[in-house]
């Protein structure tokens, strides 16, 4: 048996009845009474999901996305008896700080330097310095969400398939779950489709993009299965100390991400930062909500590595 990956080519190419059945499945959904509050403490609010079916169903148009996605370098590999799609473009934040993290830690011949968005050094729950205000106000910010905004990331690390069954079977089960996120970007994804005052890239049709992608392909439960593995991988390396990264690190902060992460976090997690920026506007989904701002910060933290 020959040990080469094999790697195809791929087109999107979805049929007509699978976009006909996910509009009949939102139509047909049974929605919960109104929250009981005014604001998204018990989750995502019913004017927001209502506003995003009405979307969904009557003016969203797959086939634009279908088309950007065609125009992209596409290809299917198998990878542990598992099918991969995957993109071959450059990207970045979220999952790709952790891709990016272990990346740097291997430095393999050629990767010049690393940047990311979001502090996964300071995800772990270990301790970290509280000196100053910035410092405070960081780790105020992580305990918020470790209070409040948790719940998906506990259910996909510990009871995925479970999950995946509503994710599957209802296009408005997946939506709401994909919405349920951080409150910066909830509330800007609210106002796309509530109040029509979309935050950057965060539009109804990119937001929509997204949940359908999920939905056609059938990957819901799949990729929070993701959180699941990624969490038997950490108790695995439990003890054991991770290689340094030598390579040059660049940081930007944004500033509605899940904690803003100040410079002396950063420089306790990358001894060897040598770009940092707190950026003026954007979120958890940075390179999504502010695409130019993001190849901004980008191209300053490389500058110096040309």
């Amino acid at each position: 048996m020959s040990s080469e990956i094999e790697i195809d080519r791929f087109r999107v190419d979805m049929p007509e009845d699978a976009i006909a059945d996910l509009r009949r499945r939102i139509t047909a959904t049974r929605r919960p009474s109104r929250e009981l509050v005014t604001d998204r403490s018990q989750g995502v609010q019913l004017a927001t999901i209502q506003e995003l079916a009405r979307y969904w169903a009557s003016d969203y148009d797959w086939r634009a996305c279908e088309a950007r996605l065609n125009a992209l370098p596409q290809f299917k590999t198998g990878i542990d008896g598992v099918d991969i799609h995957f993109i071959y473009v450059r990207s970045g934040g979220d999952v790709g700080a952790s891709v990016t993290d272990a990346m740097g830690r291997q430095g393999p011949g050629g990767l010049a330097g690393i940047h990311m968005n979001l502090l996964v050094t300071a995800l772990g729950g270990g301790p970290m310095p509280a000196d100053t205000e910035q410092e405070r106000a960081a780790l105020e910010q992580t305990k918020t969400f470790r209070a409040t905004g948790f719940g998906y990331f506990l259910e996909q690390a510990t009871r995925p398939q479970t999950i995946g069954y509503a994710l599957l079977d209802s296009p408005l089960a997946l939506a709401a779950w994909m919405l349920d996120h951080d409150t910066d970007a909830y509330e800007k994804i609210t106002r796309a489709f509530v109040d029509g005052q979309p935050s950057g890239g965060l539009t109804r049709d990119h937001i929509l993009d997204n949940i359908t992608v999920y939905w056609l392909t059938g990957t819901g439960a799949s990729a929070a299965r993701s959180y699941w593995e990624n969490g038997r991988a950490q108790a695995l390396a439990a003890g054991q100390p991770s290689p340094p990264v030598k390579l040059p690190v660049g940081f930007t902060t944004f500033p509605g991400e899940i904690f803003a992460a100040p410079r002396s976090w950063v420089e306790l997690g990358y001894p060897n930062l040598t770009y940092f920026h707190e950026a003026g506007r954007g979120g958890h989904f940075a390179a999504w909500e502010e695409p130019e701002l993001f190849a901004t910060e980008i191209r300053a933290a490389f500058t110096s590595l040309r």
